[in-house]
């Protein structure tokens, strides 16, 4: 993280000044979670536009100069207070107040881009690799990874004595909001 930030001030301090990393600079996150249930949908989201990070292509990358977003269980939304707190208490927030989702790598092949992210949960950790990153508008990387309840020791909610029940899968999306420029 270090170098990525003395790298993003060499840029902004001496635009003449050239590197031949790859790179995009991430201006923004959003997480969304969505489970669904046996009577619809349930969507929780995070979002920080006040962070600008970097984010290194086509090489290992070392464990400081990672893409980490900490993600307060807390300030999740999911549209209502009863939802919001039977969120956080599925996903332990006293116990764990974060969540952590971290790009350990990102490569780009041709107009694709593939990676692999690691999710620290409720004290579990899980790492996804060949995870697919599309381009969307307005200069957006996104992907979507399906975690299991299960994959993290969490138990899935049930309400009104069993009657609404919470599918095992939980579908997560990550975007991250690309500043404009040439980057790459």
């Amino acid at each position: 993280m270090l170098l990525s930030n003395i790298v993003l001030v060499l840029l902004l301090l001496f635009p003449g000044f050239t590197t031949d990393e790859q790179y995009l600079v991430v201006r923004g996150k959003r997480i969304s979670v969505q489970a669904m249930t046996s009577v619809g949908a349930i969507n929780c989201s995070y979002e920080n536009t006040r962070q600008a990070d970097t984010l290194f292509l086509n090489r290992l990358v070392g464990k400081n100069e990672r893409l980490v977003m900490e993600l307060p269980v807390k300030e999740f939304g999911c549209g209502n207070p009863l939802l919001n707190r039977d969120f956080h208490r599925t996903l332990k927030a006293e116990t764990y107040p974060e969540i952590q989702v971290a790009v350990l790598e990102m490569k780009q092949e041709g107009q694709r881009m593939k990676g692999a992210i690691l999710v620290q949960l409720a004290g579990k950790k899980q790492v996804y690799r060949n995870v697919n990153f599309c381009r969307k508008p307005g200069q957006r990387l996104s992907a979507t990874l399906c975690l299991l309840f299960s994959d993290f020791d969490l138990t899935m909610p049930k309400k009104f004595g069993g009657l609404v029940k919470v599918d095992e899968e939980l579908k997560v999306t990550v975007d991250l909001l690309i500043a404009a420029g040439p980057q790459l």
